[in-house]
């Protein structure tokens, strides 16, 4: 990269990062106020753990798919996400202001929201390397998981002066405007290409291809397999600590 473009580059991607720093903080405002909301109406510590695996478990399963939509185009992944997301969860703040939002409709469109979620963790690891120069790179990535993580720390402060202030629908409304906003900062955006894979015939080849590879990297694979020890150990804690 040449300087000016090296500049040009870092500023799309401080406005890309700043738009999914936005929206990670709408869904984690969302996350905890229907948590507390789905507690509050029905009382049960099972129908609080349904609302965090909707949250959760949909984008998990989607993620094998999201990861070939991210590799075919990056940007129009993470719009047609972001759209998706701000969609239902406007969706879901209607019913709620409408009173007229029973559980399994909350469910679905939460789950629905965590499919359209799962292109965004992939979609900006794609970018972001194209965008920052290598020498910058480990910089970048620590300032991104910085806002990420002051995002999810500040989110359940903020939800709950919001829910017990003005309810849970505006809070809704909110992370619904995050995603049209960070969808649309993408679209002004100019992002660079990023290579396409060699295609195997069919999208669960190509899933498979992936597979093969993690199996390939025994020390990535075992990584894997502790984070995902990790992440349900903390995850049964979590789903009892809150309502507790």
């Amino acid at each position: 990269m040449t300087p000016g473009t090296s500049r040009m580059a870092m500023r799309t991607f401080v406005l890309v990062c700043t738009g999914q720093i936005l929206s990670v903080l709408g869904s984690q405002l969302t996350a905890f106020g229907l948590g507390v909301w789905s507690y509050q109406r029905t009382g049960s510590t099972t129908a609080y753990g349904l609302m965090a695996l909707a949250t959760l478990a949909p984008g998990m399963r989607a993620a094998p798919l999201a990861g070939l939509l991210v590799d075919r185009s990056a940007r129009a992944a993470m719009i047609a996400g972001h759209l998706g997301a701000g969609a239902c969860t406007f969706t879901l703040a209607l019913l709620v202001h409408l009173g007229a939002a029973p559980f399994g409709a909350v469910l679905a469109l939460v789950a629905l929201t965590s499919v359209c979620n799962a292109v965004q963790f992939p979609g900006l690891s794609a970018v972001t390397p194209r965008l920052v120069p290598p020498e910058h790179l480990g910089r970048a990535q620590g300032a991104l998981q910085l806002g990420m993580a002051t995002g999810q720390v500040g989110a359940p402060v903020l939800a709950a002066m919001l829910l017990a202030s003005l309810g849970l629908w505006p809070i809704l409304a909110l992370d619904a405007l995050s995603f049209f906003f960070a969808s649309t900062l993408l679209l002004v955006c100019r992002l660079p290409s990023v290579p396409r894979p060699t295609r195997a015939a069919g999208a669960l080849a190509e899933a498979g291809q992936g597979w093969r590879y993690l199996r390939a990297q025994p020390g990535l694979l075992g990584l894997l397999g502790l984070l995902a020890l990790l992440n349900f150990s903390v995850g049964a804690a979590q789903v009892l600590l809150k309502p507790f």
